[in-house]
């Protein structure tokens, strides 16, 4: 956890592509030890290699999604238009990416701006976010590179200011369990699909020397780095750190990437489906839904309060119910019929 008693800092930089430069951006320092991690989970070991491996394929599907500014909504597929956040131990890095190209045109790859903070808790750093939106503005419009310079330096000032006057909530180191259980549809039926797709996908890592998992999970209705501190809050070491981040603009879900080392695949995280191959059995086992109810504090089954699945079960066997009742009522009064009938006519 962040020391709470010194002063936030942030420090900004930025990679990837931009109209002043001929190739990628190459001479912007990334200061401080986590930035470095960062760009090359995301970009060098992530983006890059994806393009360069789909580059040698020769794919024509797979070319229209290396654009990184094209959404193709016939095959379901966004933008690279996401905010990511890193986090390892007491690291955070914030970044918004979304689509540029380089001097020559070039298209396939986007502009990313970072910040790195220090002292600060993902959740109390939600704020910044809206500043990384403004600075990539900034840097879109900048015409050299001294203009991109200065709009990042810009950007330290006016995220430091943010952060020295809006202070610490605790909000989510307080309150994950409440907003799992407010904010999910079926808190023990989707917790529980989290837990056991990321704890499959970490075994199999295990047993082929894989590094990275994913999972895509509903953004709770909180800023990204306040959404990724509650869903590694609940998958605890199932989701190996560092984890890395990315939201798609404007949706409700985000995906996460558990000892992220890339290749990111762009087809998963730019698809529109709220669900990409997040897997669980028919039924929840005992044991894991127990183990769910007990991490998030639900009552026990058959309480009566166990969440709006329990609601969900019980208003059915309600209406159950009533349909037995009305059949054996129906079926009831045929035999007495039957026994009117005979008493008066005979057989």
């Amino acid at each position: 956890m962040p020391n709470r008693s010194s002063k936030p800092r942030v420090e900004v930089t930025a990679f990837g592509k931009h109209p002043a430069w001929e190739d990628h951006i190459g001479d912007l320092p990334l200061p401080g030890p986590d930035l470095a991690p960062f760009k090359r989970a995301l970009y060098d070991r992530g983006i890059q290699v994806a393009m360069t491996k789909w580059t040698r394929t020769g794919d024509a599907h797979a070319d229209r999604v290396l654009d990184a500014g094209e959404a193709i909504p016939g095959a379901g597929i966004l933008p690279l238009d996401h905010h990511a956040c890193w986090i390892n131990a007491g690291a955070l890095v914030l970044a918004r990416l979304g689509p540029s190209r380089d001097r020559a045109g070039r298209a396939k790859f986007p502009l990313v701006v970072a910040a790195q903070f220090r002292n600060i808790a993902p959740s109390d750093a939600a704020g910044a976010l809206e500043d990384l939106d403004a600075t990539f503005e900034r840097c879109e419009g900048a015409p050299t590179h001294d203009a991109v310079r200065a709009a990042l330096a810009q950007a330290e000032d006016a995220i430091e200011q943010r952060l020295s006057t809006s202070g610490t909530t605790g909000a989510v180191e307080d309150g994950w369990r409440g907003m799992l259980v407010e904010r999910l549809d079926d808190p023990l039926v989707e917790s529980a699909r989290a837990l056991h797709h990321q704890r499959a996908q970490a075994e199999a890592a295990r047993n082929h020397k894989e590094r990275a998992t994913h999972l895509r999970a509903p953004a709770l209705d909180l800023p990204l780095p306040a959404g990724v501190e509650v869903w590694t809050r609940l998958l605890g070491s199932s989701i190996q750190m560092p984890v890395l981040a990315l939201s798609p603009r404007g949706r409700a879900w985000l995906d996460l990437f558990g000892a992220a080392g890339g290749p990111i695949d762009l087809e998963r995280i730019r698809s529109t489906r709220e669900r990409v191959a997040t897997t669980i059995d028919y039924e929840i086992g005992t044991r894991l839904a127990k183990e769910v109810r007990r991490t998030l504090r639900l009552a026990p089954a058959g309480s009566g309060t166990s969440g709006s699945s329990s609601r969900r079960r019980c208003s059915g066997g309600q209406r159950l119910d009533v349909i037995l009742g009305v059949m054996l009522a129906l079926l009831g009064l045929a035999v007495l019929a039957a026994i009117i009938f005979v008493a008066i006519w005979g057989f």
